[in-house]
């Protein structure tokens, strides 16, 4: 499999060709970087099979990762024998942004074997975690748009869609730091009383959560904000009324808002802390989520672009 010799040269790793057999397992040794030996093996269902692998080798006081091709090219799984072992899956037709970075961040060097070993182990973990949450972002962020009037310009409803969902996305970073009055449930339960009061989500909490409360210093505030408690004053701009969401006014369906909050951001777990915890979804994934979900053209005509870690 020399295609896969040449990915991983092309990282940063030591290019091999050494055919192997370990546990039962016809391999090609294809790559080596920090000690950290990097096996190829073919398979039918790549993400099974590299992660059991890994794992049979763990068990056994082995450290490699574990690259697994399927037949056809079409699917690539990497694993890593450290812990639990942690697998990404790649579709090489159309291969995600967070998967790409993810290779990217596999050739840093690293002090010795079993460093590189753990390394790979936090960044597969973390971009498995990052790659599903950017899967389902991207998903929703499309029902988002088209749920926007057809009048408003396609530029500006992939706009003012991703504005909505960059929004609440924060906001759980934040809520992860304890700073939505001290709650790590406080959206959630924001969402269940404005439902339960039968209200619109949009309207009666995101609105004046956004424009008359996190926007403004406690002490300009209405009394209406005091109801949502403790909340910092985020001046970044970010909570401010966008110029285009003047010029096309218009509210969301609450299902739409429902799947955002039920279907996407209560499904994961975020830290706000430097790095990625195993599990999580680090700080770092607002930028990516831009990069990834904007056209080149658009990312080119702001100057948008993600800057790794």
């Amino acid at each position: 499999m020399p295609d896969l010799a040449d990915l991983f040269a092309a990282i940063g790793l030591e290019r091999r060709s050494a055919p192997t057999a370990i546990i039962g397992h016809a391999a090609l040794e294809v790559a080596t970087g920090s000690g950290l030996p990097w096996l190829a093996i073919r398979a039918g269902e790549p993400a099974r099979e590299a992660r059991r692998l890994a794992r049979r080798l763990a068990s056994r006081g082995h450290i490699a990762g574990v690259a697994a091709l399927d037949g056809s090219h079409r699917r690539l799984a990497l694993a890593v024998a450290f812990g639990r072992a942690p697998t990404l899956e790649i579709r090489l037709r159309a291969p995600e942004p967070l998967a790409l970075d993810c290779l990217g961040r596999l050739g840093a060097p690293q002090p010795g074997a079993l460093a590189a070993a753990a390394y790979a182990a936090d960044v597969l973990g973390a971009e498995s975690v990052g790659t599903r949450f950017f899967r389902e972002f991207r998903r929703l962020l499309e029902r988002m748009e088209a749920a926007l009037p057809q009048r408003t310009p396609t530029a500006d409803r992939r706009a003012l869609a991703l504005l909505q969902l960059t929004r609440v996305l924060f906001l759980y970073f934040v809520q992860g730091k304890g700073w939505l009055d001290g709650r790590p449930d406080f959206l959630a339960r924001q969402v269940d009383a404005t439902l339960a009061r039968r209200r619109h989500l949009g309207r009666s909490l995101l609105r004046p959560l956004f424009f008359g409360t996190l926007n403004r210093p406690p002490a300009e505030r209405r009394r209406a904000a005091a109801l949502f408690g403790a909340i910092p004053f985020l001046n970044g701009g970010l909570f401010e009324p966008h110029a285009l969401e003047r010029r096309w006014p218009a509210d969301l369906p609450n299902a739409i808002w429902r799947s955002a909050f039920d279907d996407l951001f209560e499904r994961f777990r975020f830290t706000a802390g430097g790095r990625a915890e195993h599990g999580a979804v680090a700080p770092e994934m607002l930028g990516r989520v831009f990069e990834g979900v904007m056209t080149p053209g658009a990312r080119r005509a702001s100057g948008t672009y993600y800057t790794p870690a």
